[in-house]
């Protein structure tokens, strides 16, 4: 390329049809030389440019009139140039390319253009669609060297590329949403497969057309692939013969077989690579395209072509014919006997590939020379399947009118109507309706199917045909079930209307209410109750729907539910919605704060929701309903208030929490025992330490057991230890037993040394008069009965028996 200097140039038509290339990657030369080119032909007004479209881009390169040449900074006049926004310092090759660049955008904004950036090859940034322009979001201006480590992740752009994109970015932002111009991105291989379409176009028009010109055609042909060729295809090893295949150049053909090339017509350039007859096979993109195709496909047969002949994926030439519904070709393969049945890698033949995209005319001509209608995939699929998975009618009709399997099932178990029920092809079912009650391997009819994925037009065709509307499948739910969980209310509706019965409960005794209220989807559960169901009813597990809404922590359905229902609306076990919630910890629903309801309120084993969160630990929970002024010393039916709960099960947080709160430290549930003793007995030694040091006091339960005496008996050592600080190391139960009397009964020798060495009484008695010494010898705990007798006890005592150790 000898000048690629090129200084942009804007279409002056003001319409988003216009497509403005406004950064490029500049490491692709011959594109840019192609680009420019073209854009030249476009200013100067030249026919069948706007395929690539105008370009503010400006390159500016060395020896052009002005390189290294600054141009001021508008947008900050502190800054001496752009450069300092632009790199940090004064480049050597000056900024004024920046500054022209930035008039282009002006004039391509100004003109309501849609704006393009182009990437490197496998750079294009992802966005939800086309237009998003999300992947801009990162790109800050200035853009300074010093900015770069907040770009990392991002597609990796050149540093004067960046700073078109943030100047872009900048530009739009300052622009009203509905008035910003559309913003495309494109990988560099798409541009230049439009940029190559464009040059053979114009080829084509061309005087080199001649036939007595073919040579020179040849050239110039070979000239623009040679550098345009894309990056996967020079990997794929495509040459000239390829290229001149797929684009129906049968005289380029012929040229270059007799040129010396017959072998590629029989061998791919690389093992498992297409075939130029693949590419002829595979219909170009509008008839003359193909009438050339269709020439070189005969040609290539006169040549011996391999009509056999696979490609990486196991496809013939039949295949790309017969998925690109080019008849002829297909038509001309079967005339030399190739295989109609010939299975790809994926095991499909051309008859699924005609099926797949609806090419009707290619399926009626393999199915007149018998081709396997009801052949399956390695998945099983016939191509009933995949014509009824892709939404292809007209072969689906053709199929059915020729016997073809309706009730086949696949690896998954779903037969054709099960596959377009999914996709709600509902012209498609209508020609599979005998299959209209078959399941599917989860027991789905159709029916169930459209309920789940909201196709209303197909629910309402399949009631039509009178389904059965009261079928379940194999969780044991309807359609009017199916339909409620995934939100379709317009499907609940033609349930309705059609006569489902809309209190129809599952195996687990839930109604569509139950089941939309788990799911949360609130528009369905104001459906349900504008169509008066039944929001009272209990399911297996004794809840009502708002029960279950509060469960999985949905408040919008909370909310409706509460404002059409009685507060005292309770579960088989008495217990409310925030009960449930504060069961499962859902804070969302606890924070409600509902008006005119009691936080109190207690269930059938006299718990309050705070209970219930102390209970599990839930301390988010228990902190929102000590805001809310519950009452912490509520005692349930076994007398146990929300601290006895936390303390069984460990909840050290939430016991500090209730504490903080000033609750009853030392109350007593029914068998007498304090939180003391529960933390004792549980060997809970963090919980019994913050006890012990905001005060508790040692308390006897209904059988006389201090803490001490619990901690002994569950071997807890370190508690025992935290005990023998404060507790009546001596203390006897109804028994009269001491802690070391049990300790003595038990085999832990350790439990009895620490007993010993803090002076308990080794010598008490208990109501038989038996001593420690004489309990660890009935037990037969040889090592307690060593560590008395070391410790001192006397041998020779007897109980009130007369019994001794002998």
């Amino acid at each position: 390329m000898s000048d690629p200097s090129f200084v942009g140039f804007v279409s002056a038509e003001s319409t988003t049809d216009i497509k403005t290339i406004v950064s490029f990657p500049g490491i692709y030369e011959a594109d840019w030389g192609m680009l420019v080119e073209s854009s030249t032909k476009l200013q100067g007004g030249e026919d069948g440019y706007q395929a690539v479209g105008s370009t503010a881009c400006v390159f500016l390169p060395k020896g052009s009139s002005h390189f290294a040449d600054h141009a001021k900074n508008v947008d900050d006049p502190q800054q001496p140039c752009w450069c300092m926004s632009l790199y940090g310092s004064e480049a050597d090759f000056g900024c004024k390319w920046f500054e022209e660049w930035r008039k282009q955008l002006e004039k391509a904004v100004e003109k309501n253009h849609t704006l393009v950036v182009v990437f490197k090859a496998g750079d294009t940034p992802q966005g939800p669609d086309d237009d998003s322009t999300e992947w801009m979001t990162k790109y800050k201006w200035p853009p300074k060297l010093k900015c770069n480590e907040a770009n990392k992740g991002m597609p990796e752009l050149g540093v004067s590329q960046r700073g078109e994109v943030a100047y872009l970015k900048k530009c739009l932002d300052n622009m009203q949403p509905g008035q910003r111009n559309r913003v495309l991105v494109e990988d560099i291989l798409n541009f230049r497969k439009r940029l190559l379409d464009l040059t053979l176009t114009r080829l084509e028009r061309d005087s080199l057309c001649r036939r007595n010109d073919i040579d020179e055609r040849l050239v110039e042909v070979q000239k623009k692939r040679k550098e345009l060729q894309p990056i996967e295809d020079q990997c794929a090893g495509l040459q000239e013969i390829h290229w001149a295949a797929r684009d129906g150049e049968k005289t380029v053909v012929e040229i270059l077989v007799q040129q010396g090339l017959p072998d590629i017509i029989k061998e791919p350039t690389k093992p498992g690579r297409a075939q130029p007859l693949h590419y002829a096979a595979k219909a170009g993109k509008n008839q003359i395209v193909q009438e050339g195709q269709m020439r070189i496909v005969e040609h290539l047969l006169l040549k011996a072509a391999d009509l056999e002949a696979r490609n990486e994926d196991g496809e013939t030439p039949m295949h790309w014919a017969a998925y690109t519904g080019f008849v002829a070709v297909l038509e001309k393969l079967i005339e030399k006997h190739a295989n109609m049945d010939s299975e790809d890698n994926l095991g499909e033949r051309p008859l699924h590939k005609a099926a797949r995209k609806d090419h009707d005319e290619v399926a009626k001509a393999l199915l007149e020379v018998k081709a396997k209608q009801d052949a399956v995939t390695i998945k099983g699929q016939t191509p009933l399947h995949l014509a009824a998975l892709c939404g292809s009618p007209q072969v689906v009709q053709t199929l059915v009118g020729n016997d073809a399997g309706q009730g086949m099932l696949d690896e998954n178990g779903d037969a054709p109507i099960h596959l377009a029920a999914a996709r709600g092809r509902a012209a498609i079912v209508q020609f599979l309706i005998a299959h209209k009650e078959d399941p599917d391997r989860h027991g789905r009819t159709p029916l169930h199917i459209a309920s789940m994925k909201g196709h209303r037009k197909l629910a309402k065709l399949l009631l039509h045909e009178r389904c059965n509307k009261e079928v379940t499948d194999g969780e044991g739910l309807r359609p009017i079930h199916a339909a409620a969980r995934c939100g379709h209310q317009d499907v609940l509706e033609e349930l309705i209307k059609a006569g489902c019965n809309k209190e129809a409960k599952t195996e687990t005794d839930e109604t569509a209410f139950h089941i939309a209220a788990r799911y949360g989807q609130a528009e369905v559960v104001k459906f349900l109750l504008q169509h008066q169901c039944s929001k009272d009813v209990h399911n297996y597990d004794g809840l009502q729907p708002i029960h279950v809404a509060a469960k999985y922590g949905h408040k919008e359905v909370v909310l409706l539910l509460h404002n059409s229902t009685h507060e005292a609306n309770k579960t088989k076990n008495g217990q409310s919605h925030l009960h449930i919630a504060a069961l499962y910890g859902k804070l969302d629903v606890v924070s409600l704060r509902l008006a005119n309801f009691n936080k109190d309120i207690t269930d059938s084993d006299g718990r309050t929701p705070l209970h219930l969160a102390a209970l599990e630990g839930r301390l988010d929970v228990v902190t929102e309903l000590l805001l809310q002024r519950c009452a912490v010393d509520v005692a349930d039916r076994y007398g146990q208030q929300p601290l006895h709960l936390g303390i069984v099960e460990g909840h050290c947080k939430v016991v500090e929490k209730l504490i903080q709160e000033r609750c009853s430290k030392d109350s007593k549930d029914s068998e007498g025992q304090t939180p003391l003793h529960l933390a004792a007995w549980g060997g809970r030694h963090n919980i019994v330490e913050l006890l012990l040091t905001e005060g508790c006091q040692e308390a006897v339960d209904n059988y006389g057991y201090v803490p001490l005496h619990l901690a002994v008996r569950q071997t807890a050592h370190e508690v025992v230890k935290s005990l023998l600080r404060f507790s009546s190391k001596d203390a006897k139960d109804l028994n009269c037993r001491t802690p070391l009397h049990l300790a003595a009964m038990g085999a832990d020798q350790d439990i009895v040394q620490t007993l010993v060495s803090n002076d308990c009484n080794k010598e008490a008695r208990d109501r038989r008069g038996h001593r420690p010494l004489h309990l660890a010898a009935l037990r037969g705990n040889i090592d307690v009965l060593t560590c008395l007798l070391e410790s001192g006890c006397k041998q020779d005592v007897t109980d009130d028996g007369g019994m001794g150790l002998g």
